[in-house]
């Protein structure tokens, strides 16, 4: 008789009308009432926001409206899953049971709450047996008058943060060490990070040294395949051009990305800290302080400054680094590469090509300089040889053949001409921000008569045949 009302074939068939994309929400408690469980997720206005956000993390609040409440921070995972809703049916006579299951949609990203949660504060006050609630007391719900900072309240701070991590971790106490490394007392640091210095086993060496000759075994052992060998020898030939180069030229040159040149750049120059090159890589066995023709590769510093009329200028230079660009590490996701992950990406061919891409007249404008040209920030590391103003190439070459000895902080140019090269610079980018602005100040006379810029070719040839 079963067989006759249910057969003995136990698929299920699901059935569905159209297919809906639906966001997954693993709630890390029991959900008694839906509604408050949604204002613990700031509401379907907060859940539409960080879903439609890149990296953002589903934030949490058990007490909702307290300020003392430590947030949980979900994060968002790409899944393949699907929900069903599946009914049981069972025959009145026979009790013979059959699964119907309907396919209610598809579930494209799931949140997880996979941190710690369990740093929580109350604000309470222990008055006799009982505790008593301080909201309100120490904190403003509502407006009030000035008379309601005269009340007095307890004194009661928490910290700011209950964890550097919001993940278990195992923390082992150990005295601390005051003592420098021998590296950094070469160096000359006045302060110990709180983790190792990171290398590439690059060579960072001070002004003071003698330039080294070869690169590290362990910087040349990072090169294992061929396509890092190739752009290996196209970057030694830069350097065959042109012994000392700062990074952000070289990437734009050689089309590289930073990441790329990190492994490189080790094996072909070291790296100065000091000087009148410092931040820059200097070919092995080239000592800038023994080449006179080295004081067109010195470093000017460059930061613009807006003054009077031009202080609405700020936003048209950005800054490198902006407060408004850092946000909380807990209220951000990225998914980070493992380390087995970071070396196949790094030799992979077109690893070069996941950069952000920019024009070539772009990233010239990260190392160069130009009239007309509004530098892209605030501050930049250029080159002499690569500000194409001819009043500074002149101002450099005025004391050709009578240079005074090489000194650490002004090379070999005059004590004076590093900062006059910078008034040169700032004229020209006034002049091209006023113009930006609609023509706003008056230009000075050396700026009307300044309008011719230098070819690419023009430096190059007539300084770089000495380092040939």
């Amino acid at each position: 008789m079963a067989n006759e009302h249910f057969p003995k074939e136990q698929n299920i068939k699901i059935a569905y009308s159209e297919i809906v994309t639906l966001v997954d929400v693993e709630y890390p408690g029991k959900i008694v009432d839906y509604q408050k469980a949604l204002e613990t997720l700031g509401g379907l206005k907060s859940l539409t926001k960080v879903h439609n956000a890149d990296e953002a993390r589903l934030r949490l609040q058990f007490r909702p409206g307290d300020i003392y409440c430590k947030s949980a921070y979900g994060t968002g995972y790409p899944v393949s899953s699907v929900l069903l809703k599946v009914k049981q049916k069972r025959h009145k006579t026979t009790g013979a049971t059959k699964l119907f299951a309907e396919l209610v949609g598809v579930i494209a990203t799931a949140y997880k709450f996979d941190t710690m949660m369990d740093y929580q504060y109350l604000t309470m006050e222990r008055v006799g047996d009982e505790y008593r609630s301080l909201r309100g007391i120490s904190t403003l719900e509502s407006l009030e008058s000035t008379s309601w900072l005269d009340n007095g309240a307890p004194l009661h701070f928490i910290p700011q943060i209950f964890s550097p991590l919001d993940i278990p971790y195992s923390y082992h106490f150990k005295e601390e060490d005051n003592k420098r490394s021998e590296e950094e007392e070469k160096l000359g640091f006045m302060f110990v990070t709180a983790r190792k210095r990171r290398s590439n086993f690059n060579q960072a060496i001070p002004y003071e040294d003698d330039a080294p000759t070869e690169p590290t075994p362990e910087a040349e052992a990072k090169i294992k395949t061929t396509y890092l060998r190739r752009k290996l020898d196209e970057v030694s030939k830069l350097f065959e051009t042109r012994p000392i180069w700062t990074r952000a030229a070289l990437s734009a040159v050689s089309k590289l990305n930073m990441n790329r040149l990190r492994i490189l750049l080790p094996c072909l120059a070291y790296n100065a800290v000091s000087g009148p090159w410092r931040t820059m890589w200097i070919r092995y066995g080239y000592d800038p302080k023994h080449h006179v023709e080295a004081k067109h590769l010195q470093l000017i510093d460059y930061r613009y400054r807006a003054k009077d009329k031009v202080e609405m200028a700020k936003s048209i230079v950005l800054h490198k680094r902006s407060c408004s660009n850092y946000f909380s590490s807990v209220s951000k996701s990225k998914r980070k590469l493992a380390i087995s992950d970071q070396l196949e990406h790094f030799n992979r061919a077109d690893a070069d090509l996941e950069e952000e891409d920019m024009t070539e007249e772009e990233q010239k404008t990260h190392y160069m300089f130009w009239p007309g040209l509004i530098p892209p920030y605030r501050q930049l590391f250029y080159q002499i040889i690569d500000l194409q103003v001819p009043e500074v190439q002149d101002l450099v070459n005025s004391n050709n053949f009578k240079e005074p000895a090489c000194s650490k902080i002004h090379g070999f140019l005059e004590p004076d001409a590093c900062d006059r090269i910078r008034a040169i610079i700032n004229e020209y980018v006034l002049k091209a921000v006023n113009e930006k602005m609609g023509g706003a100040g008056e230009m000075t006379d050396q700026e009307k008569d300044s309008d011719v810029s230098m070819s690419d070719g023009d430096m190059d040839e007539s300084v770089l045949e000495t380092y040939r």
